[in-house]
């Protein structure tokens, strides 16, 4: 990927690269910090007959969503917390160990960087936060029942807080590290100044045609590469 370092009257444009058998290294050993047994989950949810949008389908696509959701809303089956509202509202993450291939293939899939765009779920339990990479974007629907509606969404991956850094790292989301010590993830790219950019040329290309809007993209890209820039020349 390219970062922008905003000068005064110009713009340095950079390369900022990791080699591919580094980062699929990484990602191979950063998750032997999950169990086995852990590694693969299904949410299955329970919603009322007028339910729309579900849980995590808040959480995928290209919207980035940051927040922390809380263990009793996103990860709680309870018998107690159905009873609570009339239509037996529940969700629940639970391991899917039904096919050691099929997990093996999608931690593959993971491993060699085929889902480093895809969203990440952060979930605040008693004494830890985990985070669950969605392959999909989208709950399957499971049947009906008098209550409402049965959803699951398969395919989901836990990963410790290393892989959730890179992964924000790997999609430019440079404001969300929050004071995150990502050194280690730096480590596996190189930077590399490409080119220098005028700024008034770039305004001059907007004003005639050229381009639209590329001198205010250009900055706010700036500000935020900017926040990785920082820690990378530190």
């Amino acid at each position: 990927m390219f970062l922008y370092d905003k000068k005064e009257k110009s713009l340095d444009v950079y390369d900022f690269t990791a080699n591919k058998d580094d980062l699929i290294g990484y990602r191979m050993t950063q998750m032997e910090q999950i169990p086995e047994s852990e590694r693969i989950f299904v949410a299955e949810t329970h919603i009322d007959p007028y339910g729309d949008l579900l849980l995590f389908e808040k959480y995928t696509g290209k919207t980035f969503n940051d927040k922390v959701l809380s263990a009793s809303y996103a990860d709680n089956d309870s018998e107690e917390r159905k009873k609570s509202n009339a239509y037996r509202r529940y969700h629940v993450l639970k391991s899917d160990n039904r096919s050691k291939r099929n997990n093996e293939i999608l931690l593959d899939c993971y491993g060699f960087g085929h889902l480093a765009d895809r969203s990440v779920v952060q979930i605040q339990y008693p004494e830890i936060i985990k985070y669950y990479l969605l392959k999909r974007t989208s709950y399957d629907f499971v049947g009906s029942d008098e209550y409402g509606k049965n959803y699951k969404m398969e395919d989901i991956i836990q990963l410790p807080e290393s892989l959730y850094l890179l992964q924000l790292l790997e999609q430019g989301k440079f404001t969300s590290f929050y004071g995150k010590d990502i050194s280690e993830q730096l480590s596996l790219y190189t930077l590399a100044k490409v080119n220098e950019i005028s700024m008034e040329e770039l305004q001059k290309m907007d004003a005639c045609g050229i381009t639209q809007d590329a001198y205010s993209k250009t900055i706010k890209k700036a500000e935020s590469d900017s926040h990785v820039l920082k820690l990378i020349k530190k």
